[in-house]
């Protein structure tokens, strides 16, 4: 059985910051270490499982495993557009007016 230092978590209870220990007292001691900057930090049980679907209990302090994975946040999708291209053979990025030559004959 190993046990997490659980440091830090985001809003929605998912863990952002942890370190793993083989027992409690190496947990525990590495939370009194950090919780003058993380006084939020707590010691519990390792559940298993991926500390991706880890969920933490922030009221009791305890993780559990999540067995349904949570939604990736959403993209800009502006980002993922396709703008045409020049594309040989096209008139894509060309001009529709023929330009006069300048200095010559």
């Amino acid at each position: 059985m190993s046990f997490a230092a659980i440091v830090d978590w985001t809003v929605q209870n998912r863990v952002a910051k942890y370190q793993s220990y083989p027992t409690e007292a190496e947990a525990t001691a590495h939370a009194d270490k950090v919780r003058a900057r993380f006084p939020r930090v707590f010691v519990a049980e390792d559940p298993g499982g991926g500390v991706g679907e880890w969920l933490i209990d922030p009221v009791a302090k305890t993780l559990s495993v999540d067995i349904i994975p949570p939604t990736p946040p959403p993209t800009n999708k502006a980002m993922f557009i396709k703008r045409p291209s020049a594309v040989p053979g096209s008139d894509i990025g060309r001009p529709k007016h023929k330009l006069p030559k300048q200095g010559g004959r």
